[in-house]
């Protein structure tokens, strides 16, 4: 598709940096629309690239945020679940896990109330 257009911009009589910026136009005109989608979406992501593993049955991928995101997490104990553990200065290192949707129902309401109380005790407050 892309030798098309550029064949038809020969054709105009266009030299080829004229060309270049044309398809270069048209290149961020399609990314800004992607974005600009996307963006349109609550907790949107661009998918940079996707893997899947253990003979298909599990699908990763790796996304970009389009917006600032909060995680919430609790520390674990024991051993890493996977075979290569971290270690700090002889220790290891402190694990973290993204909480389940039942976890977080639990969690946010009175995850929400502590920050708005740390807030508003150093003078901030925030109008609902």
């Amino acid at each position: 598709k892309e030798l098309e257009e550029i064949a038809l911009e020969l054709e105009k009589g266009k030299s080829d940096d004229e060309i270049q910026q044309v398809l270069n136009e048209k290149q961020e005109n399609e990314m800004k629309n992607v974005v600009g989608s996307l963006d349109d979406q609550e907790g949107s992501a661009l998918k940079l690239v996707g893997y899947t593993m253990d003979k298909g049955n599990k699908k990763y991928s790796l996304v970009k945020m389009l917006k600032p995101v909060v995680l919430v997490a609790k520390q674990v104990e024991g051993p890493p679940a996977s075979s290569s553990s971290s270690v700090v200065q002889g220790q290891a290192a402190p694990r973290f896990e993204l909480l389940s949707q039942d976890e977080m129902s639990l969690v946010s309401p009175r995850l929400e109330e502590v920050c708005q109380n740390d807030l508003e005790r150093i003078g901030i407050k925030l109008e609902p």
